[in-house]
């Protein structure tokens, strides 16, 4: 497993809010710049897009854990470096219908003090390839 550097700024991981429900609101104030970006996916070597459907997504999956937290505001590093780890058919509706999913891409890093992050990034039939989800495991 590829291992990966946090990028995030310690003031920022001192800010974090001890709430899920905050969390899940200091995500998408913190990745709303990222609203429609493109990252080059080097294990993929494709570009993924950042929708913002993409946030609404991450920061859901992510405000469940400090450490998962951590790993949704390193996405551009981790897309950028987590290593493939394998496909699937899409087992929600969520990946199908909000997403457009043919099938689901997984990605896993370790990030170095938080733990193994797994990357989910969708694959459309339309649209290329869209981020999807991170998460820590616990």
């Amino acid at each position: 497993m590829k291992f990966v550097r946090n990028i995030v700024a310690k003031e920022i991981i001192d800010a974090i809010p001890s709430s899920v429900q905050l969390r899940r609101i200091f995500i998408k104030k913190q990745l709303s710049p990222l609203k429609d970006c493109e990252v080059f996916c080097g294990s993929l070597g494709v570009y993924v897009k950042i929708e913002n459907k993409s946030i609404n997504e991450i920061a859901e999956n992510a405000s469940v854990s400090a450490n998962s937290t951590i790993a949704a505001l390193n996405l551009l590093n981790l897309v950028r470096n987590a290593e493939f780890e394998k496909f699937y058919l899409p087992t929600s509706n969520t990946q199908v219908k909000k997403f457009g999913a043919v099938f689901i891409i997984s990605l896993k890093a370790n990030l170095i003090g938080y733990g193994n992050a797994k990357v989910l990034v969708a694959a459309t039939e339309y649209r290329g390839a869209l981020y999807y989800s991170v998460t820590v495991p616990p």
